[in-house]
């Protein structure tokens, strides 16, 4: 993997802004109760809400165990070293201007138990795939024409999603849910949780099969249709996890990941923390929406 450049932590020049989203959804993990949830929205330098006739890629990122939705970028008068990276990712031309969209995997923002997260990831995608997508995506200049199921599949290569951690293990729930409307995937640090918990870790073999499930949902779907970037460091807690994973997933279906929709790569001495969070952002958003 490629280095972060030194000076891209210190503000950039040219600087997008953070601001704050609420949406209209229900407590899917619950009683279904309608709820407010917020997000966070990246708008890159040059973002005018004025001008309809520019678009944008729109890239979702999910945040860890114990995060929120400022995690990865802060706030106004606050931003975080990884707003400042993609200010200057998109300054020197390595990214290309793009949304960027930090959703909460809790339902008021706030930290729950460890259990209790992981009860509202297993039902999470409806609220992101039903809710959060065509409001967030209506609300900014997007590829998205209707706000439907439609149109979303109909702009499916112009939307992204990542995450570290228990950010990872839910991309992974979005490709084997809903595949048809995202295209880019990357997960860091964590693997499919779909079939079981730590999936890569105690049943790799059942968890390839889950996230080949994932393709043949999608009718018509090609390998040219997704790409995975997946990530992890050598002395991190989950690397055989995602190795594992990794290693069935292209032992047992070949016909439907190859190295060039699924590119898994370890950085040498990188353990579970925010550091080389911010190296495996760097290096998968320059991957995609090429």
């Amino acid at each position: 993997m490629k280095k972060i450049p030194e000076g891209y932590f210190e503000p950039a020049e040219k600087q997008g802004k953070v601001v704050g989203f609420e949406y209209d959804t229900f407590h899917y993990a619950g009683a279904r109760n309608p709820l407010r949830k917020k997000a966070s929205v990246y708008l890159p330098y040059g973002y005018d809400q004025n001008d309809k006739n520019k678009k944008y890629n729109v890239f979702y990122y999910f945040h860890g165990y114990g995060g929120n939705s400022r995690y990865l970028l802060g706030k106004e008068g606050a931003y975080t070293a990884a707003k400042n990276m993609i200010d200057h990712m998109i300054q020197n031309g390595e990214l290309e201007p793009i949304i960027i969209v930090t959703p909460t995997l809790n339902p008021d923002d706030r930290i729950m138990s460890f259990r209790q997260t992981i009860n509202e990831v297993d039902y999470l995608t409806s609220d992101f795939c039903g809710d959060l997508m065509p409001a967030v995506e209506s609300a900014f200049h997007t590829w998205l024409e209707t706000p439907d199921r439609e149109g979303l599949i109909a702009s499916r290569e112009h939307r992204g999603v990542g995450g570290f951690s228990l950010g990872g293990v839910m991309s992974w729930y979005v490709f084997v849910l809903e595949l048809a409307l995202v295209k880019y995937y990357l997960p860091m640090s964590g693997d499919c949780w779909n079939q079981e918990i730590h999936g890569g870790l105690v049943c790799p073999v059942e968890t390839s099969i889950t996230v080949s499930i994932g393709v043949s949902q999608y009718e018509g779907c090609t390998p040219d249709d997704y790409k995975i970037e997946f990530y992890t460091g050598s002395e991190d807690v989950v690397q055989k996890d995602c190795r594992q994973q990794y290693e069935q997933m292209i032992k047992n279906y070949p016909e439907l990941f190859n190295d060039k929709n699924c590119h898994f790569d370890v950085l040498e001495g990188a353990v579970h923390d925010g550091r080389a969070e911010k190296v495996y952002l760097y290096n998968g958003l320059q991957k995609f929406f090429k």
